[in-house]
């Protein structure tokens, strides 16, 4: 009888969801502080005299701006460079990201995307899911993409686990359908670069990080991501904590306290590297999360915290603040392998038609009088399942135990001093064979004597 298999689905899926409404707040509440938000945007967005000012210096000469040095120092390939060389548009977008992290999560969340917005229509196995349950759905706020919804995901505030959702059957069918609103038109012209969804998919309970291992998926299209899972089972023969048998970080973690979640290197590590520049530098990045107690964030604009932070993460580099071996892969781990296509959606055919329904919702979008050619600008449909359940299992051993050292040692000595049991027999066959030959021989010179002695009394 063969057993159903029935895999884990884990899903978060991400959307850059600043909206002007939140700049405008940041702006009324630091511009007597900072550079106003309004004056960060224009020198980004590159409007009014500023083409024609690089166009002059261009013309007169060597432009002023700095350049690349090809003799970098080692601290300076760390990621952090000198405040004065970074491109005018990066240190907008620096500015504006470190003045959004002095803002509580919570208060930020209201000006992101909200989940009605932007959810059109979701079904996971047939059945629908676009209603923001905590059976199926929790949400956090990400530092560089904003609202983020996780789907089957355990709850990221703390307060409670999700019971997972299972698949037992493979195919798009079977799997999570989306189709999604990005909403173009809430969009940050000078901020904003790209226009989609980062998606992540990972184990339920652990952090997920979309920026550093998230897919991308466009507007206009139908992404298909099929997932294959991929269980690793890794020793630790000395108990030398080569890999951790813990499921749960330790209660000093950051992800831990903001968002209980399970151990995973990744968690593990970044909360390391933050807790050194809390102590080395006084102060944080902005993609770490807020410890309880007050932590200022890290100007990466100013020499001397660049100078820190740089120096710090080369001897993260270098394993000097011991990280990598407090922080190792764990025993037991899934991954997942992902295969992903795409085809343009809605068609030619079906726009008219999807356009209609998404107007019977009362879902508009920027372009009002030209609606329908401006649906496959802000809409985009996922799919994400399982392509088969069975999964590749990686197993690690010990490359060399006792039994194949006996075997070894028995093979040299058969090898090099020829005392394999054939040849002990042998041996033992031709001292035998000399003992019965010596002894025939003794007792023939015996016997002869004795005739000769028998021989002479007669006589």
């Amino acid at each position: 009888m063969s057993k159903e298999r029935k895999l884990k689905v884990y899903i978060t899926w991400c959307f850059c969801s600043i909206s002007d409404s939140l700049i405008e707040n940041l702006a009324e509440n630091y511009c007597t502080v900072k550079r106003s938000v309004f004056c960060v945007i224009s020198l980004s967005s590159g409007v009014g005299a500023g083409p024609k000012r690089r166009k002059r210096a261009t013309q007169g000469g060597p432009t002023s701006e700095p350049q690349l040095d090809s003799q970098m120092s080692e601290e300076e390939e760390e990621g952090f460079e000198d405040p004065d060389a970074l491109d005018s548009d990066y240190r907008s977008r620096e500015e504006l990201t470190m003045i959004m992290a002095q803002f509580d999560p919570v208060d930020l969340i209201p000006y992101g995307h909200s989940f009605e917005d932007l959810v059109i229509s979701c079904t996971y196995r047939g059945i629908s899911c676009r209603n923001f349950s905590r059976s199926y759905w929790s949400n956090y706020w990400h530092y560089a993409y904003g609202n983020c919804f996780v789907f089957n995901g355990n709850d990221l505030s703390g307060k409670r686990n999700h019971r997972a959702l299972k698949s037992n059957k493979p195919g798009p069918s079977q799997g999570l359908v989306l189709e999604l609103n990005i909403q173009q038109g809430e969009y940050l012209g000078a901020f904003t670069e790209q226009a989609g969804v980062k998606i992540d998919i990972s184990n339920q309970g652990e952090m997920p990080f979309p920026r550093e291992e998230g897919l991308s998926a466009a507007p206009g299209f139908e992404t298909s991501i099929g997932m294959r899972k991929v269980e690793i089972n890794r020793k630790d023969p000395f108990n030398n904590g080569r890999c951790s048998q813990s499921t749960s970080l330790d209660d000093a973690n950051l992800y831990k306290q903001r968002f209980n979640v399970g151990y995973s290197a990744t968690s593990c590590k970044e909360s390391c590297l933050a807790f050194n520049q809390r102590r080395e530098c006084k102060c944080m990045e902005y993609r770490f999360p807020r410890p309880p107690n007050p932590t200022p964030i890290c100007n990466i604009l100013n020499k001397q915290t660049v100078k820190c932070l740089s120096r710090l993460q080369l001897a993260y580099k270098r394993n000097e603040l011991n990280c990598t071996k407090s922080c190792p892969p764990p025993c037991r781990e899934n991954l997942f392998k992902l295969t992903s296509s795409f085809a343009s959606w809605p068609s030619d055919a079906y726009q008219y038609f999807y356009s209609t329904r998404l107007e019977e919702k009362e879902i508009e979008f920027s372009n009002i009088e030209n609606q329908t050619s401006d649906v496959r600008s802000n809409v985009l449909k996922l799919n994400i399942f399982y392509e088969e359940l069975n999964y590749e299992v990686i197993r690690e051993e010990r490359s060399y135990e006792l039994v194949n050292f006996v075997s070894d040692l028995g093979g040299s000595l058969g090898l090099w001093i020829g005392m394999s049991v054939l040849s002990f027999a042998e041996v033992l066959e031709l001292i035998l064979l000399i003992a019965f030959a010596l002894y025939v021989k003794l007792r023939g010179k015996l016997g002869g004597r004795i005739r000769s002695n028998s021989q002479i009394a007669r006589k």
